[in-house]
């Protein structure tokens, strides 16, 4: 070889080197990128869950529709003159 191409060679591995090489990669900078945006992403996604329970939360604690709904779906509960039909399966008691 001559020196000449030695030289192209040893200047496309340090340009190579450069994009590549290192602690950190072009590809593992890219990743860290995508991974930065999946992040953001999912944290929206949290910040209108707490925004959703923190609603739920107040009518829970001041709407008395809501109230009686969970009155009525978690513990039994029933107005005044209304009936519980219970339909057993056959062989069920």
């Amino acid at each position: 070889m001559t020196k000449r191409r030695i030289a192209v060679l040893i200047l496309l591995f340090l340009g190579w080197y450069m994009i590549q090489g290192g602690e950190y990669s072009t590809l593992d900078w890219l990743e860290l990128r995508s991974e930065r945006t999946r992040e953001k992403a999912r944290i929206e996604a949290l910040k209108g869950e707490v925004d959703s329970l923190r609603a739920e939360a107040v009518a829970v604690e001041t709407d008395p529709e809501v109230q009686e709904r969970i009155a009525r779906e978690l513990y039994g509960m029933l107005r005044d003159g209304e009936v519980v039909y219970q339909v057993l399966r056959e062989g069920e008691r």
